[in-house]
């Protein structure tokens, strides 16, 4: 299997959105891709007639295996609310605006399938949405978010309502045009429930125009999946996992569809020891979320191919590729140099005792550079020397052992890092001996790569002088023991700026990793 996947993205800059108009057209996303478990994700299909035409009511499926996918917990059958993955999940405003309605404490019906007694038409004792709020829309529209559990409404948004409705409330509360709340993109609402006329646990979703039309919504971020139910049963389907496009503006198609919502952008993404199954369909929901791959480590541990990737907020145009045999590895080099993108970053490992590439590039980064790849260790050396000549710095020396050999690729730039040392066989027992030499000098390492060679693994490190911050490192962690540290780290205020893992491996995970906190730029690109 080989990977070959490009991506660019695009930041929103502040001087793109100068002239934006006052109402925005594409709305965020009513979910969060960390408030799901691994493998869960929203499903949603036609949903009928008149005003709700174009509206959702949204659920979630959970993966499997074998492209095959249930909306119930592992080990029920469906039969309790809480079986279901929706019950209580967190649901998020997708625009701004005012609430004009609500009801909060409706009572939960008290299974999938059967609704409260109370519940129906003309009795008027509980909105036909349940616990639910009302929005006055920026264009003068509505839209409502419907059915949440008991008591799961914001209190920001609805007050302590009664479990049923007094004469005179026709459909909730209603508040005075003065006293309505504000509602922000992005706010917490409430948690999704089975309330109202409801078949189970879901959010319904429906915006319609002033004049009562059915509204789109168009969203900014999220991908689609194909979901095709089995037994006439939309419980259980199939949906291919690594098949996914980008709604990037459209709204949910109005089909049987799994809707992944994007994960909000934050200071950094990382994750370790990644499938290579996997990492495909991250990278894309990752890149359509709004990151951008800052560094990517691929190495190889009893044969099988694991990646480890740190993405930062995008704020430039950038494009990446992995899983490049050599021939595949030149020829999109070549494409992308072309198109204005310069490689920022370089790494190469084994796949079943061939080397294979990952690379990032920028448009139009500074300063001039210089690439080679799958060189012996002396055409490296002189590689090496000739660009040290021409002024170019090391940016990423990756080393990997095939058939008994080291094969060396290179990355040059004209960035400046103060002085440097680049040392490309250091011994892992060897190398807080030159960590601490490099310290002693005012060095700290910006590139690590490790591997196995022979019966030994060494790393091939850089160490620099600029930029100069506070820096945390460790090597020698196994998986736990590098999460342990990462959450240590960063809730210190650290960033994640090198991970690296052993090629070659015959079983076990080891890493080295360096943080660090920024008071500036911290990898020189």
């Amino acid at each position: 299997m080989t990977f070959r996947y490009l991506m660019s993205a695009t930041a929103a800059l502040a001087a793109s959105t100068a002239f934006a108009p006052a109402i925005a057209q594409e709305h965020g996303s009513p979910f969060k891709a960390t408030d799901l478990v691994a493998g869960e994700r929203w499903f949603t299909r036609d949903h009928g007639g008149g005003d709700q035409t174009l509206g959702h009511d949204l659920t979630i499926r959970r993966y499997t295996g074998s492209n095959q996918w249930t909306c119930n917990k592992p080990g029920t059958n469906g039969s309790k609310n809480s079986d279901k993955m929706t019950w209580k999940k967190p649901v998020y405003a997708i625009e701004d605006g005012v609430v004009e309605r609500c009801w909060k404490n409706a009572p939960d019906n008290p299974k999938p399938g059967e609704e409260d007694s109370r519940v129906g038409a003309g009795t008027g004792k509980i909105p036909s949405g349940g616990n639910h709020i009302l929005v006055r829309r920026p264009d003068g529209g509505l839209m409502l978010y419907a059915h949440f559990a008991k008591g799961e409404v914001s209190s920001a948004l609805c007050p302590q309502t009664p479990e049923l409705m007094q004469s005179g409330q026709a459909k909730g509360f209603v508040f005075p045009e003065a006293d309505r709340p504000i509602l922000k993109r992005g706010q917490f609402i409430g948690r999704a429930g089975n309330t109202g006329s409801s078949s189970g646990p879901h959010l319904h979703l429906h915006a319609i125009t002033e004049n009562g039309a059915a509204r789109a919504l168009p969203m900014e971020r999220g991908l689609v999946s194909n979901f095709t139910p089995s037994g006439g049963n939309d419980c259980n389907g199939e949906a291919n996992i690594n098949s996914w496009s980008k709604l990037n503006g459209s709204p949910i198609p109005q089909d049987d569809v799994l809707y992944w919502p994007p994960t909000p952008v934050g200071k950094e993404y990382t994750r370790h020891k990644y499938s290579e199954s996997a990492m495909p369909r991250m990278f894309q929901h990752l890149a359509d979320s709004g990151y951008m791959l800052d560094w990517i480590d691929g190495y190889s541990v009893g044969g099988k191919v694991h990646y480890n990737h740190i993405w930062k907020p995008a704020n430039k145009n950038w494009r990446a590729l992995f899983g490049l045999t050599q021939a595949q590895f030149q020829q999109r080099l070549d494409q992308q140099s072309e198109a204005g993108y310069e490689p920022v970053h370089l790494d190469s490992y084994t796949r079943s005792g061939q080397v294979r590439y990952a690379i990032i590039f920028h448009k139009n980064a500074p300063g001039s550079w210089r690439l080679r790849t799958n060189r012996t260790q002396t055409q490296h050396q002189a590689i090496l020397d000739q660009a040290k000549a021409d002024g170019l710095k090391p940016r990423a020396i990756s080393v990997v052992s095939v058939n008994g050999q080291r094969r060396y690729s290179a990355l040059y730039r004209s960035q400046n890092i103060g002085s440097w040392q680049a040392k490309s066989a250091i011994k892992e027992s060897d190398y807080q001996g030159v960590y601490n030499a490099n310290k002693q000098a005012g060095r700290q390492p910006i590139y690590l790569n490790a591997y196995k060679h022979g019966s030994e693994i060494y790393v091939s490190a850089i160490f620099a002088s600029a930029p100069k911050t506070l820096l945390r490192a460790k090597h020698g962690m196994n998986p736990s023991g590098f999460q342990s540290e990462f959450n240590k780290n960063t809730g210190d205020g650290y960033t994640t700026e090198v991970i690296t893992a052993y090629d070659g491996a015959a079983s076990n995970h080891r890493y080295f990793g360096v943080w660090r906190k920024p008071s500036g730029p911290t990898r020189a690109r």
